[in-house]
């Protein structure tokens, strides 16, 4: 042992002195030192905000991180060798390895940890900590996992009911899409019944409150305008007071995977959620997220297919041929052709095919497996003063080519009979105004009328995180890149090049987003996937009015107009010379006579087969075409106030959620101030 100018060596294996690195070092002193117990030379650290080493990578490539004992341990993975692997740590998690099993490939598929923990390979080929009962961090009476307004009006009513509240979100912040880019509460769109007060007249119980809040904001009091409109900054305010005030604790962050890493359940009940700060327990559980995460690891059944027309179903299926007009472009004039042409037709995320009758195009009506709507960005775009210019972010990423089928589209439009706020309207969003605060007008940006910004992503539903953060990534960074191009290319006509330099990305909204001030941080994730139980509600059932009898089991009532988006995107050749393309894209429904319809209880219910202390407030029991018009915020702020009744029953009933009293539920609703409309 020897002193050093300010630390400790020590005898490695390498037979040299070597400065003993601990966590408090610096990068600088780090440099050029060794880790004793043979790691080796460090060639690249991370330090945290007060200096202290959080993580190295070794001369070998092993990286070391800090173990939950404090040390800077060994990375392990499924590739050591047993003698690596011997007195290193899993980081975070196990500690040091006491004893390993291989299968006959010499692959590690076990291990058991110093502190007696249990590891095995997972579905997702990590070696995963097995939960067990004794694993206990903290119970609750309700656990709900998800992160919009199902969320927190289940929070709200599980508590004022006397219960304890788990949240678990797995984004980094709670709100959704109202605080990720959704700034306009949608609901009756169509002809709601004057008796309902108008557009959002007809809300009631939490789902009321929260907008009433949103609203005060505005100077409002409670008198909700119609329609409802906010920026996402404030919606996180509201959400982060209630998530406070009705949860006893919120875990951020969490995203669950599967069955074996991320829930502990026996036979058809759910018992805890394993959460970066341990087991979960609960004694009801609800799904209130977007993707249905919560429902899968359960083991209830679930599709992302999209059914086929029926009499049920008259604008399900395939609907490729009722699309937008086919669009023709010259992509010679934007200087693509041949190869170059076809290279750039992918990159905007078309399906080459031979003509309007090649098999890869569905027929009209057919069931589309696997599916969903693309992804879309909502950002909030504005002309006011603290603007952040469209050509302040050129990413990396950003290849003009991603753009040119787009700019050919817009070749032949008529940008002189535009105002600028139009141009900007159609070229990055198709979302009307919003109200005006503090001399601020936005708007929100998703799906252009000439459509660009939606990125198709099918295999989204069924991604592990991993890849769905990968999706997010794509669609954010196309839409900051699609903003850059308008906004400089000197290609793109002049007019939208000055209409894009009057407005910018909002200077008040997202100031911590990963991507940057201003630019959202979440995609527009609102349809993913839908549970499958005995009692399936269909677009037929939304369309029965909601004083028609035919829903029995009324646990809200709502209207929206059957909204789909694209899913599906074909592009052949008009003619051989390869100079222009026809691209078509699958059609929205819009249905303008929705009725003011009754929402079921049925819908959260999953089957008792599969589990029974598990509610679902978002992703529930109904047809890809009825989902169009549930899946607004409004609707999950209604939805999750009845699961969290169905829920508050169960526990104090002492009951399964599927045997709770439908009349039980309908008189606890109407007591918290639900409007069930004509009874």
């Amino acid at each position: 042992m020897a002193d050093g100018m300010s630390g400790k060596y020590l005898l490695s294996k390498a037979k040299n002195l070597s400065r003993v690195v601990t966590e408090e070092d610096s990068s600088a002193q780090v440099q050029g030192t060794y880790f004793i117990e043979g790691v080796g030379k460090v060639v690249a650290v991370e330090i945290d905000d007060s200096g202290k080493i959080i993580s190295a990578i070794d001369e070998k490539g092993a990286k070391h991180s800090l173990s939950k004992l404090n040390q800077l341990s060994r990375v392990v993975t499924e590739s050591d060798n047993n003698t690596e692997i011997q007195q290193s740590y899993f980081v975070e998690t196990i500690g040091s390895v006491v004893a390993v099993e291989k299968d006959a490939d010499s692959k590690i598929i076990a291990a058991t940890g110093l502190d007696g923990g249990k590891y095995q390979l997972s579905k997702n080929n990590k070696l995963s900590r097995v939960i067990t009962e004794d694993d206990l961090t903290a119970a609750f009476d309700v656990v709900i996992y998800g992160s919009g307004m199902p969320l927190i009006t289940a929070a709200k009513t599980a508590k004022e009911n006397g219960l304890s509240v788990c949240l678990i979100c797995p984004d980094k912040r709670v709100g959704g899409m109202m605080t990720a880019g959704v700034s306009v509460f949608d609901g009756a769109a169509s002809t709601p019944s004057a008796s309902y007060g108008g557009s959002v007249g007809f809300l009631g119980g939490n789902t009321r409150k929260v907008l009433n809040e949103i609203n005060t904001y505005y100077g409002a009091g409670s008198a909700l305008p119609a329609p409802f409109t906010f920026e996402p900054r404030i919606a996180q305010q509201v959400f982060n007071r209630w998530c406070s005030e009705y949860a006893d604790i919120t875990i951020l962050d969490c995203k669950l995977h599967d069955a074996y890493t991320s829930v502990l359940k026996s036979s058809n009940k759910l018992s805890g959620i394993w959460t970066p700060k341990g087991l979960i327990k609960g004694k009801q559980f609800i799904d209130a997220s977007y993707t249905g995460d919560l429902l899968r690891c359960a083991g209830v059944s679930w599709t992302a297919n999209v059914e086929s027309q029926s009499s049920a179903e008259p604008d399900g299926g395939s609907r490729v041929s009722m699309a937008y007009a086919a669009t023709n472009v010259d992509l010679e004039s934007v200087g693509l052709t041949g190869a170059d042409a076809e290279d750039a037709v992918k990159r905007s995320q078309f399906t080459i095919v031979s003509g309007p009758s090649d098999p890869l195009i569905p027929a009209d009506g057919s069931a589309i497996p696997n599916t969903t709507i693309g992804y879309g960005t909502r950002s909030i775009v504005t002309k006011a003063a603290d603007r952040i210019a469209f050509t302040a972010y050129k990413l990396a990423s950003y290849d003009r080519k991603n753009h040119l089928v787009f700019l050919a589209r817009i070749k032949n439009t008529n940008f002189d009979a535009m105002t600028n706020d139009q141009i900007v309207r159609d070229v990055i969003g198709d979302q009307g105004t919003i109200r005006t605060v503090s001399g601020e007008v936005a708007f929100n940006s998703n799906n252009a009328k000439i459509p660009q910004t939606t990125r198709l992503a099918l295999d989204y539903p069924s991604a592990n995180w991993q890849r769905r953060l990968e999706i997010e990534k794509d669609a954010i960074e196309h839409y900051i890149n699609h903003c850059y191009f308008l906004a400089t290319d000197s290609a793109v006509p002049a007019k939208v090049r000055a209409a894009m330099a009057e407005w910018g990305h909002s200077g008040k909204e997202w100031l911590d987003s990963p991507y940057g001030v201003g630019i959202q941080f979440k995609v527009y994730d609102r349809q993913t996937i839908r549970m499958i139980n005995d009692n399936i509600v269909t677009a037929y059932d939304l369309r029965q009015t909601e004083n028609s009898g035919h829903i029995t089991d009324k646990i809200g009532i709502f209207s929206y107009f059957f909204d789909g988006k694209k899913r599906l995107a074909f592009a052949y050749r008009t003619d051989a010379t390869d100079q222009k393309w026809t691209l078509i894209e699958e059609s929205k429904v819009t249905d303008a006579n929705t009725p003011m319809y009754a929402m079921s209880m049925r819908m959260l219910l999953p089957r008792a087969t599969e589990c029974t202390n598990l509610t679902v407030a978002w992703c529930c029991a109904m047809t890809e075409l009825a989902f169009h018009s549930c899946r607004m915020e409004a609707t999950g702020g209604i939805l999750g106030e009845a699961a969290a009744t169905i829920a508050t029953l169960a526990i104090k009933q002492n009951l399964n959620v599927q045997a709770v009293s439908y009349a039980d539920v309908k008189q606890k609703l109407v007591s918290q101030g639900v409007n069930l409309g004509a009874l």
